[in-house]
């Protein structure tokens, strides 16, 4: 049976977390041809009282679009905050649900060009689990979706950033809890 996480044994006052992740678009964006892509997260969580946890943090995913423009890419990165939830069946495995919002910059490179857009609000859910390594040390694994809509039209030959942008991650990486 899960149980609430109980405190500091099963969530970190303060952890750090560095995670890898393949995005691969979806939607109305994912049907104008962009590639999957690596992207990168990093953010710092910092326990409000057991089992939740607020977080923030800066993350970057960019997507080749070479089907839908001429050698062009989309990028979106930014800053992100939100709260965690953590279930616990035990010490070790320790299942999260992650709601929050990020302030996106999105780009396109198209030919020689780059077109950025003004920041952007974006909304982002997330689910996942710890596994435990040592006292401090936890791999994360999870996935996480994402929606945003850059208010920009680059007109029909090129990716309309002005169709929201919404992708879905799935990351592998490291949690390191400072204060236990």
């Amino acid at each position: 049976m899960a149980t609430l996480a109980p405190g500091g044994t099963a969530q970190s006052r303060l952890a750090v977390e560095l995670v890898p992740r393949v995005t691969t678009p979806v939607s109305a964006f994912g049907d104008q041809g962009p590639d999957a892509s690596l992207g990168l997260t990093g953010m710092v969580l910092v326990r409000v009282f057991s089992p939740l946890s607020v977080y923030g943090g800066w993350d970057r995913v960019s997507f080749d679009c070479g089907q839908c423009s001429s050698r062009g890419n989309v990028r979106a990165s930014g800053l992100f905050a939100g709260m965690e939830a953590q279930l616990s069946t035990d010490r070790r495995l320790r299942p999260w649900f992650r709601a929050g919002a990020s302030r996106r910059t999105a780009e396109s490179s198209i030919v020689a060009a780059t077109i950025e857009t003004e920041d952007t609000w974006a909304i982002h859910t997330a689910a996942g689990v710890l596994v435990a390594i040592g006292d401090r040390f936890a791999v994360t694994a999870g996935a996480q979706f994402e929606t945003l809509d850059p208010g920009v039209d680059l007109g029909s030959d090129a990716t309309e950033l002005g169709t929201p942008m919404s992708y879905v991650s799935f990351g592998l990486g490291l949690r390191l809890d400072l204060i236990p």
